[in-house]
């Protein structure tokens, strides 16, 4: 099968969008499959990103790279089966959806949690028009939908009057060996300095109380240096002391970090998924999520850690008290290791992947196999 993501997609960004697209296309490449990204960047060029096959255009209106990609839609050198449009809010993706539609390629779609109600909120104008003029247009001409698990991503897609069939299926997280959980009072976050989206003030409401109970417990925070000054203030606003807020992580440093911590923090008001969430669980990491989060129901279920909420005091008791038991933090590691690998594997992922390819798009995919022409082979160049 061919499989085109519309954009271009580097998993050295702290962003899960880019690292679930690349983790995903690269499992689907390794399982035979040819996958290929089609974007907009600083030139036009044909080049590979690991097992991905990258089909780069010059941004300009209309300009030479404009019309390169037109034609690409146009005439399918790639012999592509399944278009696949991520994320949202993004004008180039009403584009594409628009010249596909025109030259009839089916096309699937996913939001990534980003038709939450509370970032309509955010800039609600622009969203209003962006959403109206752009996003519209390209949800309600998919195919089907991919969804990352999370039961609120099919609420808002029906909220949003999509009619078409909904796939939910979880991030993908490269396996990792289980590490020993240290035992030394270190809560992390990693991701970015979102106060709003990723409950960074309740983050903090909470650390507080934390430090009232017991004052040896630490908090490090990486993430997006662009927005320290914020968590700067709000820290100093509330006195919080043993709070390090640093630069962001990736690759081994990344899960060098994870290794190195009692137990992981993510306290989003919304959140498609929480891929550091997961990567931590991967290592028998520990983790505590607000249980407003997607993810919080699978954290319940299966006993791999704590929820929490706004009753700041309640959820500083639920977590000394877990820090201070050493039986129960064994026990939850075990649980994590195992879970994760069951549910977040690249390989199942990709499966379940290819299985909404073929469940929804199949009927393209056989009609070029009769014809002989979906040959896996990309020969197009730029």
């Amino acid at each position: 099968m061919n499989i085109a993501h519309i954009g271009l997609y580097d998993e050295q960004t702290v962003n899960g969008v880019n690292a679930t697209t690349c983790c995903t296309a690269n499992e689907v490449a390794k399982q035979g499959h040819n996958v290929c990204f089609y974007g907009f960047g600083t030139k036009n060029a044909s080049y590979k990103q690991g097992r991905v096959t990258v089909r780069e255009f010059q941004s300009g209106f209309f300009g030479a790279g404009t019309k390169a990609f037109i034609k690409l839609l146009r005439e399918n050198p790639d012999n592509i089966d399944v278009f696949h449009i991520r994320s949202v809010f993004r004008p180039e993706n009403w584009f594409a959806s628009y010249y596909l539609k025109k030259y009839k390629h089916k096309y699937a779609i996913s939001i990534h949690g980003g038709y939450d109600p509370q970032i309509f909120q955010r800039g609600r104008l622009k969203k209003f028009i962006c959403y109206h003029l752009f996003d519209k247009p390209c949800l309600h001409g998919a195919t089907a939908a991919l969804t990352c698990g999370g039961q609120s991503e099919i609420r808002d897609l029906r909220r949003l009057k999509y009619k078409g069939p909904i796939y939910p299926v979880w991030d993908p997280i490269k396996p990792a060996k289980r590490v020993e959980v240290p035992n030394n009072k270190k809560l992390l976050y990693l991701g970015r300095y979102d106060i709003e989206c990723k409950g960074l003030d309740i983050l903090f409401k909470i650390f507080k109380e934390v430090q009232e109970i017991d004052p040896e417990v630490s908090l490090n925070l990486h993430g997006d240096a662009a927005r320290k000054g914020d968590l700067f203030e709000l820290k100093e606003e509330l006195g919080l002391k043993n709070v390090s807020i640093k630069q962001p992580v990736y690759g081994t440093e990344k899960m060098d970090v994870i290794r190195d911590t009692n137990l992981y923090i993510q306290t989003s008001r919304w959140d498609s998924f929480g891929r550091s969430i997961a990567e931590a669980m991967v290592l028998g990491i520990p983790v505590v999520t607000n249980e407003i989060m997607n993810i919080s129901s699978l954290v319940e279920e299966e006993d791999l850690g704590i929820t929490v909420n706004t009753d700041y005091a309640v959820s500083a008791r639920k977590i000394v008290d877990f820090l201070n038991n050493p039986r129960a933090i064994k026990e939850t590691s075990d649980r994590c290791h195992k879970i994760a690998i069951r549910e977040f594997s690249p390989e199942s992922v990709a499966k379940s992947n290819l299985t909404f390819y073929q469940k929804y798009f199949a009927p393209t995919f056989a009609e070029l196999e009769k014809t002989g022409s979906s040959k896996n082979q990309l020969t197009v160049e730029i």
